[in-house]
């Protein structure tokens, strides 16, 4: 080995001394003061919600009466009305009865308008998609189709359009066109035994003649 690699190792085998510093640094310090009064602010607040649910551990058993406490809640509150008037019969009914009474033959009838039944009643009912529909956009039953319900009653009766025409288009005269081209394909087609016996030949001698200009 040479003696500089010996002094080098001898270098680094030494201790170096721990040399403090004389600066300060004053956000260091603040930063630990901040952590500190925190730590003081959570260790209080801990210390109160102990002492909090030790109190609250410590209080004395306290009997309740329930049924006390019910008597005076509904002695609060208004009296429960023994009798109902019902403004359609004319009738004072007790509260018991109340509800069978709303669903009883003689108060539908005194409840139902005169017009309720219309003079021409509808085709369609509840299984209807689009009655349904309109029944919940607020139609009801006896008045128009308007704004204002008034108008027809009578939804409009749908129509089959099979064709691609224009709406209000008058499909007669394209109908008689459409007759007429039929008729003559099939005249064409419809040939005597003579006429399809000269259109044959005819079509064998331009075979023929196809077949020898292109073996030339």
């Amino acid at each position: 080995m040479s003696d500089k690699s010996v002094n080098t190792a001898a270098l680094l085998s030494k201790l170096i001394a721990f040399v403090p510093s004389t600066q300060k640094f004053p956000q260091i310090v603040s930063t630990c003061q901040e952590i500190d009064t925190s730590i003081s602010e959570v260790t209080e607040e801990a210390k109160s919600t102990c002492e909090f649910y030790q109190n609250v551990i410590s209080l004395p058993p306290t009997s309740i009466d329930k049924k006390s406490n019910l008597n005076n809640i509904f002695s609060n509150n208004t009296e429960v009305k023994d009798t109902w008037h019902c403004d359609s019969c004319t009738l004072d009914i007790p509260s018991q009865s109340f509800e069978q009474h709303l669903h009883s033959t003689a108060h539908l009838i005194s409840h139902a308008p005169d017009d309720s039944v219309p003079v021409d009643p509808l085709v369609l009912n509840d299984t209807n998609i689009g009655f349904r529909i309109l029944r919940g956009q607020g139609w009801t039953y006896e008045k128009g189709l308007g704004i204002s319900e008034q108008g027809r009653r009578q939804p409009i009766t749908p129509k089959i359009k099979n064709d691609r025409l224009g709406i209000g288009l008058n499909s007669n005269s394209l109908k008689k066109q459409r007759y007429f081209k039929q008729e003559k394909r099939s005249k064409k087609i419809l040939l005597s035994a003579k006429e399809a016996a000269r259109q044959y030949e005819k079509e064998k001698k331009e075979r023929i003649n196809l077949l020898a200009y292109m073996n030339r």
